[in-house]
């Protein structure tokens, strides 16, 4: 019979291992002039930890220096308690693994009672044995120990302190492998370069991107967009990610995929998009080959007693957000600024005093005694995006025409709004016929464009993969899902 009097029950450790399985690893060899076994590699890898703020404590986990197994402590004191945190399983092999097994010990007769441990991928399907994970890929598991919801009557008088080892084992991948959806997929974070994507096979794949935040101004952050669509990339060989930073408070600089502050000014925030030209962050005819963009965040301002506070702009959806100095560019168009502002903010390029946040086109700088605004974003193929003609070139962007032959720029267009973009959905389709279908727009205040801005915040899906945010603060990141 338990006992009835009410203790804490403590969780001491738990450690979390990958197992490798058999793999194939040679060097060269000939059997009677028939064969030739090519050498491989086999490594498979815990990164990237982290713990649901809604846990007992939000203390990391610490991963091991051969990156194959993590342990930490969390303290379970009530029914409901739990500890729960994603990591990321890499395959960094030069050949495809796939899932063996999922064992947890540590959990006895003793302790089951009270406790459970929770394994999912992060999108909530059970991991299952056979599911594929192809080289290079990262597949983001949750694991979650839970204080079950017992009786009080149930609960133990003595401190429970069991050490629970939870043992992940992979092996090359076979013939029986089984893609899981939305579970292979490709992180790319901010390095100040271009990072390549090689598909890895012919299917549909999911692309997410989220441009980069702004300053903070009297605790009120300016954010960056949020897009995704869904594409067929089987006829591409590689495409091209380029993430922005957040925003710098650093005078007189140039950053990556953001632009050129002068006149003594902050940068803001860069975007974040993908291409099928590689090339300088900056050459035009890299930037006329994006077909998707999310918009960064405009930069804010204080004078030198913090007196004045001036707030950058959100991010757009299909237009950015005005800020003291100008406003958010458009589809067609860098903001028109209400005060001075250096000539030059452009497609796909700020530059100014205090620039505005970069986009599918640019905010513009004002001086830094304004805050400045958001640049826009752009999915080929979202009704309301307007794309430009391939014939374009840095001093003559030419845009392309709707289905009545009319100039998607132009306003005698009978789908040409007031707010400056074209509805026409052919006016949203990138010159080399890559769409994107599923799409989404979150602007940097949380709201989702279709044709127009929605009328209530939805928030965006948080980039580490938990529960939502209202726009991303950070820097800028881009996400990529084989989703079969």
């Amino acid at each position: 019979m338990k006992r009835r009097r009410t203790r804490r029950f403590l969780l001491l450790a738990i450690i979390l291992f990958i197992s490798i399985g058999f793999a194939v690893i040679s060097t060269n060899l000939s059997i009677n002039g028939l064969f030739n076994f090519t050498p491989n590699t086999w490594s498979i890898k815990l990164k990237n930890v982290v713990v649901d703020e809604n846990s007992v404590t939000t203390t990391l986990p610490t991963i091991n220096q051969d990156e194959n197994s993590v342990t930490f402590s969390a303290e379970l004191n009530k029914p409901g308690d739990f500890y729960s945190f994603n990591i990321d399983v890499l395959n960094e092999s030069t050949i495809d693994a796939m899932l063996g097994s999922i064992t947890v010990s540590g959990i006895t007769s003793e302790y089951s009672d009270y406790l459970s441990c929770v394994v999912t991928y992060s999108n909530g399907v059970t991991p299952n044995p056979n599911d594929i994970l192809y080289k290079t890929a990262r597949v983001t598991l949750n694991v979650k120990l839970l204080y079950k919801d017992i009786e009080t009557s149930q609960i133990p008088e003595d401190v429970l302190n069991p050490t629970i080892t939870l043992t992940i084992n992979y092996r090359q991948a076979n013939k029986n492998a089984v893609l899981v959806s939305d579970t292979n997929h490709w992180n790319f974070d901010y390095i100040g370069d271009s990072q390549t994507f090689s598909p890895i096979k012919t299917g549909n794949y999911k692309i997410e991107l989220w441009g980069g935040g702004g300053h903070s101004c009297n605790d009120v952050l300016a954010a960056g967009g949020y897009v995704s669509g869904k594409i067929d990339l089987a006829t591409i060989n590689n495409i091209y990610v380029y993430v922005g930073s957040k925003y710098a408070e650093e005078e007189n600089i140039t950053l990556f995929n953001a632009g050129k502050a002068d006149a003594g000014g902050y940068l803001g925030a860069g975007a974040t998009d993908i291409r099928l030209v590689n090339g300088n962050w900056d050459s035009f005819d890299s930037l006329k080959s994006r077909i998707i963009v999310a918009g960064g965040a405009g930069i804010a301002f204080y004078d030198q007693n913090d007196v004045i506070c001036s707030n950058g702009g959100n991010a757009g959806g299909l237009i950015g957000y005005y800020a003291g100095g100008t406003y958010g560019a458009t589809q067609i168009s860098s903001s028109s600024p209400e005060k001075y502002v250096s000539p030059g903010a452009t497609f796909g390029k700020a530059y100014g005093g205090c620039t505005g946040g970069n986009g599918y086109f640019a905010a513009g700088g004002a001086w830094c005694s304004h805050g400045s605004g958001g640049g826009s974003s752009f999915i080929s193929g979202h009704a309301g995006c307007v794309a430009i003609d391939e014939t374009s070139t840095e001093d003559n962007i030419i845009f392309k025409t709707d289905t009545n032959n009319v100039a998607c720029n132009s306003d005698t267009s009978t789908t040409y709004n007031s707010l400056g973009y074209n509805t026409d959905s052919k006016c949203s389709i990138h010159y080399s016929n890559k769409v994107f279908t599923n799409t989404i727009m979150i602007d940097g205040a949380g709201y989702q464009w279709t044709t127009e801005k929605g009328n209530e915040v939805v928030g965006m899906p948080n980039k580490n993969g938990m529960g939502t945010v209202t726009g991303n603060t950070g820097n800028g990141f881009a996400k990529i899902t084989l989703i079969g």
